[in-house]
Formats: structure tokens, sequence, C-alpha cells
């Protein structure tokens, strides 16, 4: 299975799943998405673990029964793909980023 390597949450996370699931597997991990993808393209593995994971997610926040717990619950979804979750949490770390200079004089004014 081609990972985006230890640095990446997703291969960690497919350790721990399928260590629970009592599946084998390989990991071939790689530097990033991108070589990951690569290695399934060329043959050299068989599969893209956030494929998998991606697929799961979405068909379990699109199930019916799912839907309908979630209005019981008062909740809504919105399913995002991996790419997309990055690029809004990249924006939310970037507006916090924004505020740096006000958390830092907070800080600085409470040490006084």
């Amino acid at each position: 299975m081609s990972t985006r390597g230890l640095s990446g949450g997703g291969t960690i996370t497919s350790a721990i799943t399928f260590a629970k699931m009592g599946v084998k597997w390989k990991p071939l991990n790689h530097n990033g998405q991108s070589e990951a993808v690569l290695a399934v393209l060329r043959g050299d593995a068989d599969i893209l673990w956030i494929t998998i994971l991606e697929d799961a997610i979405k068909k379990a926040v699109e199930d019916p029964g799912f839907q309908e717990t979630a209005k019981k619950m008062r909740k809504t979804t919105d399913y995002l793909n991996g790419r997309d979750t990055e690029k809004l949490m990249n924006n939310v770390m970037q507006s916090y980023q924004n505020y740096s200079p006000i958390v830092r004089e907070l800080f600085g004014q409470d040490k006084k």
C-alpha cells in the first residue's frame, strides 16, 4: 500500500486501523501525495490508502441512516475530500497567523 510517508497522518491512521482489524499490510512510504500516487501508477503498490479512507468516509456521511441520526441530533454534515479539507485547514491556520501579533502582545502584557 502506497502512503504519503511517516509525516502524513494517514500512514499512522493506516497502521492503527489495520492493526485493530487484524489486516496484514506492508506500507510503501513516500515523501508526499504525488510520490504515493506515482507508485500506484507505476505498479509499485496496489492501492493508495487515502483513496480507501476518503471513499469510506464519503459513503458513511452520505448514508441515509447516518443522515437521519445526524438530523435527530440536530447536526449537519458536509463531506470534504482530503484536498479540500487540507485547503480549508490551511486557510484557518493562516487566519490565526494574521492575529499572532495581538496574541503575542496579550501574553507579553500578561507577564508584567
